[in-house]
């Protein structure tokens, strides 16, 4: 749903060419741009350099809006070699999406070349058309491989689902998969910085609720890491979101799993970044659209 493409920086020294590129990537468009190298920006700045002036300020400002969109890699890079076989290496070993190159001498299916890339989605093909919403086995390792681009590189974490507070199983045993993605992360990758669980506060019983947060989640909580539990009127709630500071999606059904033997599915669906933007506000103390009832629950790795 959210994939990593390996971008040429050498593509991007006109402006046309990168107005175009940089327009194709997002987590609305469900693309990420690799960094790869890590000095990925620097080089692509470098290659701007003949560009006249007013196209390189062009660039340089567009560059500096895109760390978003922009993917680490944690990988070897020959300094001795031009960028697309050093890329072409990378790829046999962590495969990217797709490289996206100026030519493809060999004619490998995994680089595509600018003309390829198209922006009308009924002409693209894969591997550069990518599924902005698709539908999910609502099972717990479904949902979390379907959003773990999200949960592996992000800073902040914020699920949102009215029904949380009932402390059900089916909500337990996906978080419990959740938790344990973002665990999975690169151990070069710093964990969250926050992970907040946005829920209604039907459920009155807040003893029974600790209880069962320490049996069945405290264990999977990431080293570190706090899980913040903050209670909403229920009625002020409806939509369930994964939100992050890397972009967000939404869950037509819910943050739980279907535990009957033929499990249903869910459509998820990828958010825009400005409304992302937007709902990671709504959802917090400075919210003038929900009632904020400084209901928290805080649990601890």
């Amino acid at each position: 749903m959210i994939y990593e493409f390996a971008l040429d920086p050498q593509l991007l020294k006109t402006w046309n060419a990168c107005q175009f590129l940089l327009s194709q990537f997002g987590n609305s468009k469900g693309r990420w741009i690799s960094r790869y190298p890590k000095s990925w920006k620097q080089l692509a700045l470098a290659a701007a350099e003949s560009a006249k002036e007013k196209e390189y300020l062009q660039i340089v400002e567009a560059l500096s809006e895109i760390e978003p969109n922009l993917l680490p890699r944690f990988h070897g890079f020959d300094k001795g070699m031009e960028w697309l076989p050093n890329a072409i290496d990378e790829n046999r070993i962590r495969p990217f999406r797709a490289i996206i190159a100026n030519e493809n001498p060999e004619q490998l299916q995994f680089i595509l070349c600018p003309d390829q890339l198209s922006p009308i989605v009924s002409k693209q093909k894969e591997p550069w058309r990518v599924p902005i919403s698709m539908d999910v086995r609502r099972t717990a390792s479904k949902l979390a491989n379907c959003v773990a681009p999200l949960l592996r590189n992000c800073k902040r974490v914020l699920f949102v689902d009215p029904y949380f507070g009932n402390v059900m199983s089916r909500h337990l045993v996906a978080l419990q998969e959740f938790l344990r993605c973002i665990a999975s992360r690169d151990t070069q990758m710093a964990m969250p910085q926050t992970i907040e669980y946005h829920t209604g506060d039907s459920n009155k019983d807040t003893n029974a609720f600790a209880r069962e947060m320490e049996k069945s989640i405290r264990p999977y909580l990431p080293a570190a890491t706090t899980l913040t539990i903050v209670r909403w009127r229920e009625e002020e709630l409806h939509n369930r979101y994964l939100l992050t500071d890397r972009g967000g999606v939404t869950f037509g059904t819910g943050l739980d799993i279907d535990e009957s033997a033929n499990p249903s599915e869910d459509t998820v669906t990828l958010l825009d970044e400005q409304h992302c933007l937007d709902l990671l506000i709504k959802y917090s103390s400075e919210s003038k659209s929900l009632k904020w009832l400084n209901q928290i629950y805080r649990l601890k790795a």
